[in-house]
This record gives structure tokens, C-alpha cells and sequence, in this order.
């Protein structure tokens, strides 16, 4: 009984210390995130400039540009339906047409705009939620689509124009052998790191494995592909690529870096996953017109909206290309503020 009490007191004493260090710990990631609200925009580099980390991934798939515009918005659609739990939600804020843009040296003028905020609090976990402020779980996401073209900016108010993440997208035939579709300057493409996608290949993370998402498996009845063996890229027809430019800002001294590697690799993964199931689920909407989709997606947000949460309903409204979208799948996001959270430890 006394070797019990003992533990028990020293258990006690133990739970005590490591609490202390918890609440410093807290308290010190707050200070420092008070220190970017207090700075707002002042004395900050500006986002997609030199120094920011920037790679080129080539998504090679075995569909055309126009079978793809059909797929990803079915996908997306699908992939809403599939993630509606466990958060507050999407919240969208803008949904309109845009003219006279200077998309890609004015190559494409119009379509369609919109803004958001993804509310993340509920889908990370409870230590994370503690450390960090509640504005830094809320995303703001500006969209341009003009499709084969599109642009997405991703920033948050709490650190301002100290981070942002932006996703440009150009779609087009051929295997990736167009070396600067996003007209990047000399300077750029030095720093520029360009990785080519295989989806029939390994995955960052045997976590996100599915047989039921695997081309090297799946053979499609409708149109006769796949399954997708060793050297499909080089003989392959249809074949198009998806150039996607993602571009990390995170300002802040001793963490840039790192912080930034960190998104790149998440966004790879998810591009990834994504795009399996894109070519998976190609018997769901290869015979699907634009029509189809449209009103695939007024039934799924008819869903979305049914779906009572504590503070707003899930929307999800039609904007084509939002690869945002997918970087809040719950055991993704899980993982990125953990290894964000093993960051920040060690200021």
C-alpha cells in the first residue's frame, strides 16, 4: 500500500510538471503568434517573391483536357460528400463571374471567382486547438477558375501577408514536356524544383492506400484503359497533364524553411491521392455532361446543407478546380498540424 501511494503521489507530481510545461509551451506559441496579428502588414515580404519555395508538379494522366474538366468536378463532388464530418465547415463567401483578369498575362480574361473560409478548428486535435488561437485555424481561399486555367491563393488573417499558399493550374495535352507553361522568369525557374506524379506509382504515405484506388488495379469498362502497368506514360493514348505551380510563403525567422517544405509535401500527397481517384472512378462519370455534373452538385449540396453543425452548414457550391479543397480530408490535416506542432517545439 505504501509503494502504491507512492506511485501514485509521484505519478500525481509528474502529471503536475509536465502540465507546467504544457501551459509555457501554449503560452509561448500564443505570444508568438500575437507577435504577426501586432505586425500586421508592415515589414513584410511580399508573397511570391524571391525566397519563397516554389515546385512544379506534372500530373500525367491517361484521359484528354476536356474528359478531365468531367472528372476532377465529379471527383470534387464525391470527395465533399465524403468529408463532411467532423468540422465546422466551408463557408462561402463569394460565387461570381470575373472579367478582365490578368490570368496568366491576360490568356484567360473571365470565369469564375469565388471566395471562401475553411473553419478547421473541429478537425484537428485537442492539443493543437489549445496551443493555437482560433483564428489561426480559419483559411481564407481567393479562386480564379478559367478553365484549362486556374489560380487559388490560400492565406491567414492571424499572420497576414506572413503566409500564403498558391496553386496554379494549367491542363493540357501531352506527357509534361512543356517546361514553363506558367511563364515564370529566368530567375524563378532557377529556383523552381519540378516533380512528375506517376499516379500508378508508390505513395508518399501507404496510410492513403485503397484498393479500390489503385490503377495499377483498375481497368475501365466503359472507355477499355488500364489497368495502368510499369511504363504506361510512354505508350499510353489519351495522355494530359495536369502543371500545377505551388508556391509557399511562411515568414517567419528559423521556421521558413521547414514550415514550408512541410505544405509541399502535403500538397504532393494529396495531388497524389486526388488524381487516383480520378482515374478510379472513371466509370462513375465518363458518359457525365456538364449538365450531369451541375446538377450532381446542387443534389450534393442539398446534402451538405441537411448536415446541422454547431456554427454553419457545409456548403459546397460549383466552382470548378479547387484543389484547395482536398488539403482538409480529416486524416491528412490530422498529420500536417502534428508534424506543424513537432515544428513549432523546437522554438
Amino acid at each position: 500500500m505504501r509503494f502504491t501511494g507512492k506511485y501514485l503521489f509521484g505519478l500525481i507530481g509528474g502529471m503536475d510538471s509536465l502540465w507546467t510545461i504544457f501551459v509555457a509551451l501554449r503560452n509561448r506559441f500564443r505570444q508568438n503568434w500575437k507577435k504577426h496579428e501586432d505586425k500586421g502588414q508592415s515589414g513584410v515580404t511580399r508573397f511570391g517573391t524571391k525566397g519563397d519555395n516554389n515546385k512544379t508538379t506534372r500530373i500525367i494522366l491517361p484521359l484528354t483536357v476536356e474528359e478531365y474538366q468531367i472528372g476532377q468536378l465529379y471527383s470534387i463532388a464525391q470527395a465533399s460528400r465524403n468529408e463532411t464530418g467532423g468540422g465546422d465547415g466551408i463557408q462561402v463567401i463569394t460565387n461570381e463571374s470575373f472579367e478582365n483578369q490578368p490570368l496568366l498575362g491576360h490568356q484567360f480574361p473571365s470565369g469564375q471567382y469565388t471566395k471562401k473560409k475553411y473553419y478547421l478548428a473541429n478537425k484537428v486535435g485537442g492539443l493543437v486547438k489549445t496551443l493555437l488561437p482560433k483564428s489561426a485555424l480559419v483559411l481564407e481561399e481567393n479562386a480564379w477558375n478559367a478553365y484549362p486555367y486556374c489560380r487559388t491563393i490560400l492565406t491567414n488573417e492571424y499572420m497576414g501577408s506572413d503566409f500564403g499558399i498558391s496553386i496554379e493550374t494549367y491542363h493540357l495535352p501531352g506527357k509534361g514536356e512543356h517546361e514553363n507553361v506558367h511563364q515564370l522568369t529566368n530567375e524563378k525557374l532557377a529556383q523552381r524544383e519540378v516533380v512528375i506524379i506517376d499516379i500508378a506509382g508508390e505513395l508518399l504515405d501507404p496510410a492513403d492506400y485503397d484498393k479500390d484506388e489503385d490503377p495499377r488495379l483498375h481497368k475501365s469498362l466503359k472507355c477499355d484503359r488500364g489497368p495502368l502497368t510499369p511504363g504506361w506514360i510512354n505508350t499510353v493514348k489519351p495522355v494530359m497533364t495536369c502543371y500545377k505551380l505551388v508556391t509557399c510563403h511562411f515568414n517567419w525567422f528559423g521556421l521558413q524553411t521547414r514550415v514550408e517544405k512541410l505544405i509541399q509535401k502535403y500538397e504532393m500527397r494529396l495531388f497524389t491521392k486526388f488524381h487516383r481517384q480520378v482515374y478510379c472512378w472513371l466509370d462513375n462519370w465518363y458518359e457525365l455532361t456538364l449538365e450531369d455534373i451541375r446538377n450532381i452538385e446542387l443534389q450534393v449540396q442539398e446534402e451538405l446543407e441537411n448536415v446541422s453543425t454547431k456554427k454553419l452548414l457545409f456548403l459546397f457550391i460549383y466552382q470548378p478546380i479547387s484543389p484547395s479543397l482536398l488539403m482538409f480530408q480529416p486524416s491528412i490535416l490530422s498529420n500536417v498540424y502534428t508534424e506543424l506542432y513537432e515544428v513549432f517545439a523546437t522554438i
